[in-house]
Parts: structure tokens; sequence; C-alpha cells
């Protein structure tokens, strides 16, 4: 449960960071798009950061992403363990309810 509010402490940052690059993405687009005079190797010095932003936006995506899959399966896992121990508790109290009948 700690994980599951970690990562929503984390949203924020998450998205901030998402929309910044998504933003600097759009502004290196527009600028290239705009600067029709550029030379060849201009054009594709720009194109190369953008490039760039994309890897670097997609690797932090990927890392979040590893984070929330991470705390999935974690809590996951201690839903089996307490679905577990319910049946446990349900068929202990089933035996008590069947043994008080036969005294």
């Amino acid at each position: 449960m700690a994980m599951v509010l970690q990562i929503i402490k984390e949203l924020p940052l998450i998205i901030t960071t998402i929309q910044k690059t998504t933003k600097a993405l759009r502004d290196l687009s527009i600028k290239t798009q705009k600067d029709e005079n550029l030379k060849d190797s201009e054009w594709r010095d720009k194109l190369d950061k953008a490039i760039e932003l994309q890897v670097k936006l997609n690797a932090q995506i990927e890392n979040q992403l590893k984070i929330i899959q991470t705390v999935i399966e974690h809590t996951q896992k201690i839903l089996r363990i307490l679905i577990i121990i319910s049946c446990s508790a349900i068929g202990l109290a089933l035996l008590a309810v069947l043994l008080s009948i036969l005294k």
C-alpha cells in the first residue's frame, strides 16, 4: 500500500515531466518547420535533438511504468495472501460452527 501511495505522490512529477518534454518537442518541431531556410545539416541537427528528447522521454516513461508494474505485482501478491487468509478464516469458522452443532 505504501508503494501505491508513493506512486500517487509521484504522479504530479511524472505528469509535469511528460508535459515539459512534450512542449519542448512541440516547440522544436514548430521552430524547425518555421526555419525553411535552414541548411540540411542544421535541419538534421535539430532533428537529432528532437530524437534525443524523445528517447529521454521514452526512457523516463519506461522507468515510471516499471515502477507501476512492480507496485501492481506486489499488490497482487498481497491480495493473494489476503484471499488465502480469508478462506482459512472462513474454514475455521465453519469448523467451529460444525463442532458446536455436534456437541
